[in-house]
């Protein structure tokens, strides 16, 4: 596997922003800064001095925790990547895609406490979306 992009991948790429209002940029923007990372490392490594580098280097954690960030976000871009195109969302396929989101996000691998506390909060805020307590989403479930 190798650590560093070559000169010619790097000026093939470019690092995303999230934007407010598209729904999906901040996971695009996170993943993209995945992929960029080794560059983005050897730059940092060629421009700052020693102080400046200990400020801008990600630790492996931090990096684990992104791509934790990606799995959990990419089932909700997944979900809104097909949703764009249909002309009618009901609620008859609203319902189980959000019921299989859910479950999906449970079953992440997460070994991050914030990640995890990040995957919490979603899983509530879909449930509040979808105006039900545990008890019903339970029922629904089954």
């Amino acid at each position: 596997m190798r650590n560093q992009l070559l000169p010619s991948e790097m000026h093939s790429r470019e690092l995303q922003f999230d934007v407010e209002t598209r729904w999906n940029s901040t996971v695009t923007m996170i993943e993209s800064f995945i992929k960029l990372h080794p560059a983005i490392h050897l730059a940092i490594q060629t421009i700052c001095t020693n102080e400046k580098k200990k400020k801008f280097y990600f630790k492996p954690e931090e990096l684990d925790a992104l791509r934790e960030i990606v799995d959990l976000l990419s089932l909700l871009k997944m979900t809104t990547d097909t949703w764009q195109g249909d002309n009618y969302i009901t609620s008859s396929t609203v319902y189980p895609v959000m019921f299989a989101v859910i479950e999906r996000m449970q079953k992440c691998q997460i070994s991050r406490t914030e990640v995890d506390q990040l995957r919490e909060d979603l899983i509530t805020n879909i449930k509040e979306r979808l105006s039900m307590d545990d008890d019903e989403f339970l029922a629904h479930m089954s």
